[in-house]
């Protein structure tokens, strides 16, 4: 089950995940948020922008059609909580 879908505190557990408050997400870095904030297209902290990142890759993989899932599997592009996703729609068929 994808990190995010079992912790109401979904910032929280990526954090914690990926090092701490100094750590990075491997998909959603650091200085694409500073790129983000500087260029006011974000207001949030880091760890809160990397899980609407994280949600808005989700929601990709939930719009794709079952029969075109096998393919991103293990797809360098997404994130690996989108990933997770990927493999749970195919397991379970949806």
């Amino acid at each position: 089950m994808p990190i995010i879908e079992s912790d109401p505190t979904a910032a929280e557990a990526l954090r914690e995940k990926y090092g701490g408050t100094w750590g990075k997400h491997p998909k959603f870095l650091s200085r694409d948020w500073a790129i983000e904030a500087a260029g006011d297209c974000t207001r949030q902290g880091y760890w809160d922008w990397v899980e609407s990142q994280v949600w808005n890759a989700i929601d990709e993989v939930n719009a794709m059609k079952l029969e075109d899932l096998p393919e991103h599997l293990d797809d360098p592009e997404l994130c690996p909580e989108a990933q997770d996703r990927v493999k749970e729609r195919l397991e379970k068929g949806e």
